[in-house]
């Protein structure tokens, strides 16, 4: 056994008062929420480690101890308040370099299985070539080289650099170099006769060399054109839709033929499931007839009782007891109307006395409304007239108006006379218009006037014309009757074939239908079980074929064909589309090989489709590649295509030489210029730099000169050394990294990581790392680590942990886990517990953390199955 936690005990832990219990290779610490696992869990990460900032804030409640063993066979005690230099991360990190990751490997705090700091993916590429590489240490030697440095280029013994930090130094000291060696040249030149004309020989010559460096920089120009229409027309060959449309098509092919698989596998599980059909339909047509006989022989029962009661039809009963019903009432319609006439001829008995004293009432009223007054009048007025007249013929003396006054008179008394007569006449039917309203008065009881006449008028005139209505009406109930009952008679003799006397006819009848319907009852109850047989009147059989009728057993049959015949449909439709389907795919495949003829010239073989892609899409991107480069080398020339040239050149294109050949010009334009200048100019342009007084001697100036000259140069193969030792170390760690990139997935991939990955997840077995992303694969597919659920992602970081644990410490240890799968689904734990007691059993200590009562149950469960009872148990906190 490797580490291991032997004993943990601790006081003050927040809702937990004490924990003191020795550790066994598997321990399950179970206890609710608020129980205290969290201030357990962080109790022993602050007295194991140092570093806890990778758990966040951790509560600084209660103190104890905790009894670590495997420390080269002795056993050490942590607490929180053990100095960081001696916690347990420390102490390994001093002995085998190991990581800080190390502690996250170890523990699981409240189910967050990450083990890379804030990365959704539980773990990234860096934490990997930490915990398995040389990574950190090539990193800090990294770090130590100037960016200056390491972007700057060694080209045999040209050094292309920055001119910033080192690179400004380094072009400084060259400049020095330079200037100092061109003052030398120029001293010395003074001393040779014809110097000038040297210079400017050499500098004929150097011209000669840059016209031949730029007409060779032109037909350099013209070989990048040339090359980078061969590869623009290399990548018209490659048509992008095509190929696109090729690998679309490959794909589908490749899906129509997973399609074609799986159909064929549908069609036989419907052949194994139909293979009982002809026996199935030979019972389910058996049942079908004996049903359709049972109908016949029930159909065949109805007729019978049909015809039984059709010896008497239902109607004529009905309509016998309808005429009975219609008598009856006729009847006592009779004796209402009967009742009604009497009233109405008592009530009426005085209308034809009130319709004649309606009749004079108004004449008699009037007459006897009359009065004296107007005779009265008229009296007077004939006397005035008189008076007035005699009283103009005597004193006015005018005849004509007294004239007119006597004749109003005479007319006045002639008017009276008449109204005295009608008076006289009035007179006596006053008398009569007395003995009427008397009368009336003993008739109705009421006073006689305009409104109680119309008013009994009126309602004795209603109730005469309903009385004449009535007698009308008892006229015709009288006949209806008497044809009513003759009606009835006929009906009697027709039913019973006899005369039924009328007192026996309720009786009679109501035996009939007693027995009619007893007769009925029976057929219904016979319909009804034909209807339930649901057999249409066509299919009836008169022919009975051997076995009885089963409802439930026709059902059970009926089910079963049902089921029989959606399979065959299944079957059938399932064999159409694979047909379709095997059409299509031989399509597709004619249009892929073709579209292969048509891209490659030959023909590929159908299972070397996606290699010849892959291997054509890089070279397309190799083209690209190529494309890009020599477009940013044609562009660095900066040639215009109308100075291009085609021939070929005597010299070699360099940039670096073609900037040598002109710095040397420009120097030598400056040394020829200098010099003619003439010496003091040179030797005052000497003494400033060297900061020399200008009557110093040339000799001592000279001296100056060379003494300087040695001194740059010694500090400029010093710089040119540190520039080039840190260019190739930096490239020999870029190499030395992407080196372990491409191992660390096999280191990882280890016959623990792949067995354990495999019996954890039960399918994925295999870790790959494709452009910086971590891949987890099974036989058949690859998913990214981040796309996988949180339970799976569970099952893989547990598989990581123990691996680069087990690598990092080269032994086995301790693992605590705080719900480290509260993720997984509960078909994946009882694998996952399984396989932390199989941990146990290869040397790892197990102390999971947990309120979940499924898990608890599971852990009990296994360690009674595996007999691991004895190093195995089981801690509550409450």
């Amino acid at each position: 056994m490797g580490i291991r936690i032997e004993k943990i005990t601790a006081e003050n832990l927040g809702p937990l008062q004490r924990f003191n219990c020795e550790m066994k290779n598997v321990n399950l610490i179970y206890g609710k929420n608020e129980d205290g696992k969290s201030f357990l869990t962080e109790f022993i990460i602050r007295s194991l480690f140092s570093g806890t900032r990778q758990w966040g804030e951790l509560r600084e409640a209660g103190n104890g101890r905790i009894i670590v063993s495997g420390f080269n066979g002795q056993e050490k005690t942590f607490s929180p308040r053990t100095k960081k230099n001696e916690k347990l991360d420390v102490l390994f990190s001093d002995e085998n370099g190991l990581s800080p990751a190390l502690a996250k490997l170890l523990i699981v705090k409240s189910g967050e299985i990450n083990i890379a700091e804030n990365n959704l993916n539980g773990i990234d590429l860096n934490t990997l070539k930490e915990l398995l590489s040389s990574q950190k240490t090539l990193n800090t030697l990294a770090a130590k080289i100037s960016p200056t440095i390491k972007n700057s280029k060694i080209d045999g013994n040209l050094i292309t650099i920055n001119r910033q930090g080192e690179g400004k130094i380094y072009y400084d000291e060259l400049s020095n170099l330079n200037k100092i060696r061109h003052f030398i040249e120029l001293v010395s030149s003074q001393s040779e006769t014809g110097k000038i004309q040297e210079l400017k020989e050499e500098f004929r010559l150097l011209k000669k060399k840059n016209e031949k460096l730029l007409l060779a920089r032109r037909y350099k120009a013209w070989q990048y054109a040339t090359e980078i229409e061969n590869v623009h027309h290399q990548l018209e060959n490659i048509s992008e839709s095509e190929l696109s449309e090729l690998e679309t098509k490959i794909k589908n092919c490749r899906e129509l033929q997973s399609q074609k698989n799986q159909l064929s596998i549908e069609i036989k599980t419907l052949e194994e499931r139909t293979k009982d059909f002809d026996e199935t339909k030979n019972n389910f047509d058996r049942q079908i007839a004996a049903k359709q006989y049972a109908a016949y022989a029930l159909n065949k029962n109805i007729s019978e009782l049909e015809k039984q009661l059709g010896t008497v039809e239902e109607d004529e009963i009905s309509e016998l007891e309808k005429n009975l019903k219609l008598l009856h009432l006729y009847q006592s319609e009779k004796s209402e109307k009967e009742h009604k006439v009497e009233q109405l001829k008592r009530e009426t008995e005085h209308f034809d006395w009130l319709e004649k004293v309606r009749t004079a009432y108004q004449q008699l009223q009037f007459s006897s409304s009359e009065k004296d007054t107007l005779n009265k009048i008229l009296m007077v007025l004939s006397v005035v007239f008189a008076a007035g007249g005699l009283v103009t013929l005597l004193a006015l003396k005018n005849i004509l108006f007294g004239a007119i006054l006597f004749a109003g008179s005479f007319i006045a008394l002639s008017f009276y006379v008449f109204r005295l007569q009608k008076t006289f006449k009035n007179k006596l039917r006053n008398s009569e218009w007395n003995q009427i309203k008397q009368e009336f008065q003993e008739k109705f009881h009421q006073e006689l006037n305009q409104v109680n006449l119309e008013t009994l008028f009126e309602a004795l005139n209603k109730k005469k014309l309903e009385l004449d209505f009535m007698l009308k009406e008892f006229q015709n109930t009288e006949q209806n009757i008497l044809k009513l009952t003759a009606t009835v008679k006929e009906e009697l003799r027709n039913i019973f074939g006899e005369e039924i006397e009328m007192s026996e006819i309720y009786e009679r009848l109501s035996s009939l239908k007693k027995q009619r319907n007893a007769l009925n009852h029976h057929k219904e109850q016979l319909k009804q079980e034909l209807m339930m047989l649901q057999v249409d009147v066509s299919d009836y059989s008169p022919n009975d074929p051997g076995v009885a009728y089963s409802k439930n057993l026709l059902d059970s049959l009926s089910k079963k064909m049902n089921e029989f015949n959606i399979w065959r449909e299944q079957k059938e439709e399932k064999e159409t589309r694979l047909r379709q389907l095997s059409e299509l795919t031989t399509t597709l495949k004619n249009e892929i090989l073709e579209s292969f003829r048509s891209i490659f010239g030959t023909e590929i073989s159908e299972n070397k489709w996606e290699q010849n892609i892959t291997e054509l899409r890089q070279f397309q991107t190799q083209l690209k590649e190529k494309l890009s480069g020599l477009t940013g080398e044609l562009k660095g020339l900066g040639v215009s295509p109308q100075d291009y040239v085609q021939e070929n050149q005597e010299i070699e294109f360099s940039v670096e030489e073609l900037n040598k050949v002109q710095t040397e010009m420009e120097i030598l334009k400056d040394k020829i210029s200098e010099l003619e200048n003439g010496i003091d100019k040179l030797k005052s342009e000497i003494c400033t730099w060297l900061n020399l007084d200008f009557t110093t001697g040339w000799n001592e100036v000279v001296e100056n000169l060379y003494e300087r000259e040695k001194e740059i140069l010694s500090n400029l193969k010093k710089n040119e050394a540190y520039i080039v030792a840190g260019n190739v170390l930096y490239k020999t760690i870029e190499q030395l990294q992407q080196q372990e990139g491409e191992e660390l997935a096999a280191g990882i991939n280890s016959g623990i990581f792949t067995n354990l990955l495999y019996r954890l997840t039960g399918k994925y077995n295999k870790l790959e790392i494709v452009d910086n992303e971590i891949i987890i694969s099974s036989e058949n597919n690859s998913w990214l680590l981040k796309e996988l659920s949180t339970g799976t992602k569970e099952q893989v970081m547990l598989a990581l942990r123990v691996t680069l644990a087990q690598r990092a410490l080269n032994e086995t240890a301790f693992l605590m886990l705080d719900d480290a799968f509260q993720h997984s689904d509960y078909e994946r734990r009882p694998k996952i517990i399984d396989q932390l007691f199989e941990l146990s059993t290869a040397g790892w200590q197990i102390i999971y953390l947990t309120m979940d009562e499924h898990i608890r149950h599971l852990f009990n469960q296994t360690a009674q199955h595996k007999q691991f009872l004895e190093n195995y148990q089981e801690i509550c906190l409450s």
